[in-house]
């Protein structure tokens, strides 16, 4: 975590937010937690669901980088990760359904948009072994899935 260290609300980001108030939640569980994920989905097909180690597969984080301390206190406290993997070229006859969340709950792929030319020779000149940890900026033009419950 000292990549991240506890806001002290002097910072520009914190600068309005009730640090104090918030303690809590720039510290890991007490508990460390189950941080397991319990979901399965009714997929069309060429879409997959993995329950995955997070530790151990490479595609967990190869999209998200945490960017703050509680987004990284969340991604390090997790011991299981599910991976929805939908084709580049996928248009599933249907939608893709949790099964056993909240009825109201939705799940969405949204295709990713078009990358202007501008926007690729930019992602092409990060060099390959520069990690970008300031925002997974490649992640814009990634298929996401997107879960709303209510």
């Amino acid at each position: 975590m000292t990549d991240f260290p506890v806001p002290t609300g002097r910072e520009e980001a914190w600068r309005f937010t009730p640090t104090r108030r918030l303690r809590g939640l720039f510290e890991p569980l007490a508990d460390g937690g189950d941080g397991k994920l319990l979901v399965e989905a009714d997929l069309p097909e060429g879409i997959t669901l993995d329950h995955v180690d997070p530790r151990a597969d490479a595609r967990v984080g190869s999209v998200f980088a945490p960017t703050e301390r509680v987004a990284a206190l969340a991604f390090e406290g997790v011991k299981q990760a599910a991976v929805v993997s939908v084709p580049a070229n996928a248009r599933p006859d249907k939608p893709v359904s949790l099964v056993g969340a909240p009825g109201a709950c939705k799940l969405d792929v949204v295709p990713p948009r078009e990358m202007t030319w501008a926007e690729g020779k930019a992602l092409s000149d990060i060099p390959a072994d520069q990690p970008n940890t300031l925002m997974a900026w490649g992640a814009q033009f990634a298929n996401k899935i997107l879960v709303n419950c209510p």
